[in-house]
C-alpha cells in the first residue's frame, strides 16, 4: 500500500491537524503521484529507503525528501511516544478515514502483568507511518531540544535534513 499524510503541527497549542490523505493498494506509483498533483509545490517526506521512488517523484516535478532516519534502533518507538505525548490530534474522519480507524486501533499491547507495553504496536500502520514521516522535521527538532542521547550529530548522515538555525 501508499499512503500519503498531509498535516500540520501547532507548536503554541501542542495540536496535529491531519487535513488530507491517500491510500491506495496495488496501484502504480506514478497513478497514485498523479492524485496527489495539487501537492508538487508543497515538501513531501518521504520513506528514505526507497531511493529510486524519490527520484522518480522528483522527475515527476515534486518537492520530496527522504525522512531523516538517524535516530538508531529506538526511532519508529521514539516518535509514536511523540506522537502520544501531543495534547490533541484533530483528524476528520470524513476527510481522512484511513488514519481515523490506524489511530483508534493502535493500542500498546498489554502484558502478562497488566502493564503496558512501550513497543510501537504492531498494526496495519501506512497512513501512521506516512504521518510519521511527514513530521519528520518536528519529531526530530523535539530529539534534539529533548537531548535524546541516541541522536547523532554526523552531517554526512544528514542529507535530508536542513537545520533553519544554522543560517
Amino acid at each position: 500500500p501508499q499512503a500519503f499524510i498531509q498535516c500540520s503541527y501547532n507548536e503554541d497549542n501542542d495540536t496535529i491537524y491531519i487535513t488530507d490523505e491517500l491510500r491506495k493498494v496495488n496501484m502504480k506509483q506514478q497513478s497514485f503521484a498523479g492524485k496527489l498533483k495539487k501537492y508538487k509545490n508543497v515538501e513531501i517526506i518521504a520513506d528514505s529507503e526507497a531511493p529510486d521512488k524519490i527520484s522518480d517523484w522528483q522527475d515527476w516535478g515534486f518537492d520530496i525528501i527522504g525522512a531523516t532516519k538517524r535516530w538508531k534502533g529506538g526511532g519508529r518507538d521514539y516518535a509514536w511516544e511523540w506522537i502520544q505525548t501531543v495534547r490533541k490530534i484533530v483528524i476528520d474522519s470524513d476527510r481522512t478515514p484511513f488514519i481515523a480507524i490506524e489511530m483508534k486501533k493502535a493500542e500498546h499491547e498489554v502484558l502478562k502483568d497488566g502493564s503496558f507495553s512501550s513497543a510501537y504496536p504492531k498494526l496495519d500502520e501506512d497512513c501512521i507511518c506516512a504521518l510519521i514521516y511527514s513530521l519528520n522535521r518536528v519529531i526530530i527538532d523535539s530529539k534534539k531540544e529533548n537531548n535524546y542521547v541516541d541522536y547523532e550529530e554526523d552531517d554526512s548522515d544528514n542529507d535530508n535534513y536542513d537545520d533553519e538555525s544554522e543560517d
